[in-house]
């Protein structure tokens, strides 16, 4: 089968041919017209000596006077330090909607999303210039969709207590691996005199020692002791109160807030360090958490034992896998222009 160019119907008066290549292997290949990079993962590399993942994006706009047209390809990095939750419900969005005409007085824009690429191959690069513009005469990008989720191996502790807490799985199963996890960081909440008697009583409840009345009244009182050291304006110590907060063990933030912990002690001690590498120690020990996290939960919840959570995973597996229907038409043997 011969390589194929996008053909994409900007409406039914224009068409505008693309110089993006699709190759049998699904990898894609911008040719003659610049990719425009950005996005945060560049404040520290650049595309032509390091790969980079990101959001594929057709940007098209059109002159009102003459209908003319003519397309950019644009990436949109995807940082090493994202917000995986959030990354994850965009990618949702975008999928559901890969297309948005943005109307203006000079004529429309059509932003069409290609989907997940890294870059694999750059060939011909003209001139680096400023960081967040990159011509290069050609550029080959690989897809790079968000992984398969498997239970039993994956690294992303955030992710699973995400999705056991959708499913609402056994209540004592859900704190109790949410304790596990906020364990991590309660000597950075000892300043904090309500962090360890809630976390004591919500391992308490699971073990049946402690009743749910004094559990929920403990862990209500470091939740109020939490927001009143936020309203403080002299409150400094934010490792401090994201122990705190993760003491409380609220299952979809526990995670969320043992990173954060972390990060702000990194940050707190290192001030002088250099951005560079502080950002990739921080990189590093997120990580590190996310996977031991990932371990601390599957230890206390077991697949075989919800069939719901089961489903969950599968469906969330096959709605990230989902092509984004974008309403090119591809169209074989197209000569390069």
């Amino acid at each position: 089968m011969a390589d194929v160019v996008i053909v994409l119907k900007l409406s039914r008066w224009i068409k505008m041919l693309m110089r993006i290549f699709k190759r049998e292997n699904g990898k894609l290949v911008v040719v003659g017209r610049p990719l425009l990079a950005y996005g945060p993962s560049l404040l520290d590399r650049k595309i032509a000596g390091h790969p980079d993942e990101g959001r594929l994006f057709a940007i098209t706009p059109t002159d009102a006077t003459n209908g003319m047209a003519a397309t950019d390809v644009r990436l949109l990095c995807i940082g090493d330090n994202s917000d995986g939750d959030r990354e994850r419900k965009r990618e949702m969005e975008l999928i559901q909607n890969p297309q948005e005409t943005i109307r203006n007085d000079d004529g429309d824009t059509i932003v069409t999303y290609l989907g997940r690429y890294t870059v694999y191959k750059v060939s011909g690069v003209l001139n680096l210039g400023p960081i967040n513009t990159m011509p290069e005469s050609q550029v080959e990008l690989a897809p790079a969709p968000i992984p398969v989720l498997d239970w039993e191996t994956s690294q992303d502790g955030e992710e699973l207590m995400t999705l056991a807490s959708q499913v609402r799985v056994d209540s004592r199963r859900l704190l109790a691996a949410s304790a596990l996890c906020a364990r991590l960081v309660l000597h950075l909440a000892q300043n904090t005199s309500q962090a360890i008697p809630a976390l004591e009583a919500v391992e308490g409840w699971c073990r049946g020692t402690v009743n749910e009345d004094d559990m929920e009244r403990v862990v209500c009182e470091n939740n109020l002791a939490h927001d009143d050291g936020l309203s403080r304006l002299d409150f400094g110590n934010w490792a401090a109160s994201h122990a705190q907060a993760a003491a409380s063990c609220f299952p979809p933030r526990v995670v969320k807030n043992v990173i954060n912990a972390f990060e702000c002690a990194i940050d707190e001690a290192h001030q002088n360090a250099c951005p560079s590498v502080l950002q990739a120690h921080k990189q590093e020990v997120r990580k590190a958490l996310l996977a031991a996290c990932a371990n601390l939960i599957r230890s206390v919840i077991k697949t075989a034992d919800f069939p719901e959570l089961v489903a969950r995973i599968e469906r969330r597996n096959a709605d990230l896998w989902l092509a984004p229907n974008h309403g090119f038409i591809w169209a074989e043997k197209v000569s390069i222009w």
